[in-house]
């Protein structure tokens, strides 16, 4: 790997200093062991090895946990699967007029619980989340 140049570790600083801060702002706790974890590795490069390897052995382990200091590939799937979580729910599919039942789950094909499979010509456009609202799901939750 390169060795970075001084402005790229400047870049790389505020990179990870503002990463840290977007993982507080949404209380991403994995990110934040991810980022502290690299951090940790970081420091501990300039150690390893207590003078047992040369100086290039050396400055390639610094090299390459520095340009690992913004990784955080666990927060980064958990973000992805919390995104197509939110985008599935307000995503909007048609609907049965009848009984709201989503005529297309995307996965399996035709919904057979609506209407008994009869032929709808006028389907709604209806998202999870208006059918949620629309059907007091949150209210009755909020009860329990």
């Amino acid at each position: 790997m390169k060795k970075p140049t001084q402005k790229q570790k400047i870049e790389m600083y505020e990179k990870f200093l503002h990463k840290i801060n977007m993982c507080v702002i949404c209380c991403d706790n994995t990110g934040i062991q991810e980022l502290v974890h690299n951090a940790d590795m970081w420091s501990y490069a300039f150690r390893v090895g207590n003078g047992g390897l040369s100086e290039r052995q050396q400055q390639r382990v610094v090299t390459e946990a520095f340009w690992k200091l913004c990784d955080t590939p666990k927060s980064d799937k958990e973000t992805e699967e919390r995104q197509k979580k939110y985008t599935a729910l307000h995503t909007k599919s048609p609907r049965c007029p009848d009984c709201d039942w989503a005529l297309y789950d995307g996965i399996y094909g035709m919904n057979e619980n609506c209407c008994k499979g009869k032929e709808i010509k006028n389907p709604v456009m209806m998202s999870n989340f208006e059918y949620n609202q629309k059907h007091k799901v949150y209210e009755k939750e909020k009860q329990n």
